[in-house]
């Protein structure tokens, strides 16, 4: 990863808004566990500007990958996996969390040849766990897949549990990055910076400290 992609991403992400620290009231994620910290990356989508300077980062990050067509996940990734496609002249899927109780019943949306080698999109990637998900349905509609690009890696161990699925995780900015740049700019104060490093490091103890579940 490009250190100077990195920080551009990251101010982008704390300037617009992304950035959301709660101490008293944390976030509930996708996996159910619980969070101080919350990366809103939906609100780049509404900053054409911001999102045009997501996807040409993203093509410098993927100068060296190999593939036919770009696939988003369902629905997070979609704005930028299908900006991206557009600007690299590929074709573009998405794929659904669920296969759909209607019609075809399909998992893979949009029109791509079987043997296709996929790119998967995605927003941010906190365990990797949903994402394999959408790389079993990309498989299982005999697509290829090795990489994965997300706008913000949180660093919570994606990119080994990505790498046992043989998919390369690739990143324009990791939430270590973010805290960095929000602290610089006055975004957040440090102590609840130390408090969300600390959850960072061990996020089972910090839900055993607040009472929470932890999955």
């Amino acid at each position: 990863m490009l250190k100077w992609v990195e920080s551009l991403t990251a101010s982008l992400l704390v300037r617009s808004g992304a950035v959301k620290v709660s101490l008293d009231k944390p976030f509930q994620l996708a996996s159910g566990n619980w969070s101080p910290l919350y990366v809103d990356c939906r609100v780049l989508i509404s900053e054409p500007a911001v999102l045009d300077s997501i996807t040409a980062l993203m093509r410098l990050v993927l100068a060296d990958a190999k593939f036919d067509v770009v696939a988003a996940g369902e629905s997070a990734g979609i704005p930028y996996g299908a900006v991206l496609a557009t600007k690299l002249g590929r074709p573009f899927i998405y794929v659904r969390k669920e296969k759909k109780a209607y019609g075809t019943g399909s998992r893979v949306e949009g029109n791509v040849a079987k043997g296709s080698t996929a790119l998967l999109v995605e927003d941010l990637v906190t365990d990797g766990k949903s994402k394999l998900s959408f790389i079993e349905g990309l498989r299982e509609a005999d697509l290829t897949i090795r990489d994965c690009i997300v706008v913000l890696d949180r660093e919570q161990g994606a990119t080994s549990l990505l790498s046992a699925q043989k998919v390369q995780l690739k990143r324009l900015c990791t939430i270590s990055a973010c805290l960095h740049c929000a602290a610089d700019e006055g975004a957040i104060i440090n102590a609840s910076i130390d408090h969300v490093r600390q959850y960072l490091a061990d996020p089972k103890s910090w839900h055993e400290k607040k009472g929470l579940p932890f999955k």
